[in-house]
């Protein structure tokens, strides 16, 4: 009986943990838009840009997506620049971090394409996914 109860902690212990760590921002994606004069626009908290997880931060120079239901963050954004038909949808996806380490994958779907400096999100720190958006072709 007390080999099982201790069984039983050291099972809800274990999974408290796992809990914890993939609770943290190992699961987020940050996109720094570092371009003067461009900016996203059409994408707010909450909206439907995403395929899989949410975007839970927003500003005209950049966004925060979260994981959600064991995916990770696979949203689009539109980027406007500023001339006229100086515009970019691109789509940002970074696996959950359980399942392979924040891997992080940029596509361009329409317009200008962008330059970007990636970095994957991390289990180990807790690091979170991050892409640097430095110029548009």
């Amino acid at each position: 009986m007390k080999s099982t109860i201790i069984r039983a902690a050291a099972i809800v212990a274990i999974s408290a943990m796992s809990t914890q760590v993939f609770a943290g921002s190992c699961n987020d994606l940050v996109i720094d838009l570092q371009m003067p004069g461009w900016r996203i626009v059409g994408a707010f908290v909450g909206s439907d840009d995403c395929e899989h997880g949410e975007i839970t931060n927003i500003t005209p120079n950049g966004s925060t997506m979260a994981a959600a239901y064991l995916h990770g963050p696979d949203c689009t954004l539109t980027f406007a620049g500023p001339t006229p038909g100086d515009r970019a949808q691109v789509r940002f996806q970074q696996n959950y971090c359980a399942m392979a380490a924040g891997n992080v994958t940029v596509e361009s779907i329409t317009g200008n394409v962008p330059i970007t400096r990636v970095q994957k999100g991390s289990w180990v720190g807790d690091r979170q996914g991050t892409v640097l958006v430095t110029g548009f072709e």
